[in-house]
């Protein structure tokens, strides 16, 4: 190589993702990997110079050569460049994310005099393989809500509904836990198809007829169909709870006192 001056430029050469994230009061631009909700950003500098964000202007140093004469000397250049990965999604699923090779950075040099000297070259990430693990919750309702006896008389009619008990659905996750946003949805243990807001009763001895069961979330029943969601609130330090009650229903004309029993399962959603 020649003595005298060059100049490096350098850019970042990834696919841009079309939005930037907040990182520590500042926006940076996100760009893409083969995995379809996992993104990087970074920074590039050189020499110990001040560090540029990925996607701003080019980055453009100078580097002077000196030697005992021309075509003797080394150009050595000192380059840092800092990604971090990024998901756009808090409800990232768990399981293996392997990252293919990225190719982050490309480098530009060019000697003062046009033609005399030009080269490039390009920084890579190595593929890698992440486990990303999802937040562990367990539900702490009790398995078995035991309701209270009440008599025909007070459901008269068809419609009719009267109080039989209540419960809490709760909620117990990793205290560090992000404030997710909580649904439910429950589904007719009995009757999986079931899209009606009544159970279906056990099928047992001494069971009651023209008689079932609701469930009321803040008064509103709740409809046994798994695509329906309801919204449950917000994990606060991990843990989440929503009163619920149970009432008896009158579903027919003509009504005779019995045992009754239903369950439900439920699916909670995090966003």
């Amino acid at each position: 190589m020649a003595n005298g001056t060059y100049n490096n430029q350098m850019s970042a050469i990834g696919a841009f993702a079309g939005t930037s994230v907040m990182f520590e009061g500042v926006s940076y631009k996100l760009y893409k990997t083969n995995v379809i909700d996992v993104f990087y950003f970074g920074t590039f500098a050189v020499d110990n110079g001040a560090e540029q964000q990925f996607g701003s202007a080019p980055y453009v140093s100078f580097k002077e050569v000196t030697g005992p004469g021309s075509g003797t000397s080394a150009f050595d250049l000192k380059a840092l460049v800092k990604i971090r990965f990024y998901s756009s999604s808090k409800s990232l699923s768990s399981g293996v994310r392997n990252i293919d090779l990225l190719d982050l950075v490309r480098g530009d040099i060019n000697y003062s005099t046009p033609g005399v000297y030009s080269g490039k070259w390009i920084m890579q990430s190595e593929g890698f393989s992440f486990v990303a693990k999802g937040t562990s919750c367990v539900l702490t309702t009790p398995a078995i809500v035991k309701l209270k006896q009440v008599s025909i008389v007070s459901i008269p009619a068809i419609g009719s509904t009267v109080e039989g008990g209540a419960f809490t659905l709760s909620l117990a996750c990793n205290a560090n836990a992000p404030s997710f946003k909580v649904s439910y949805a429950m589904t007719d243990v009995y009757n999986p198809a079931n899209t009606s807001t009544v159970l279906t009763l056990a099928d047992e001895p001494l069971k009651a007829n023209g008689i079932a069961l609701q469930l009321s979330d803040e008064g509103r029943a709740v409809i046994f169909s798994p695509p329906v969601k309801s919204s449950m609130g917000s994990l606060t330090h991990g843990a989440l709870s929503k009163a619920m009650s149970v009432q008896y229903v009158r579903t027919e004309k003509v009504a005779t006192p019995g045992k009754i029993a239903a369950a439900v399962s439920v699916a909670f959603t995090y966003d």
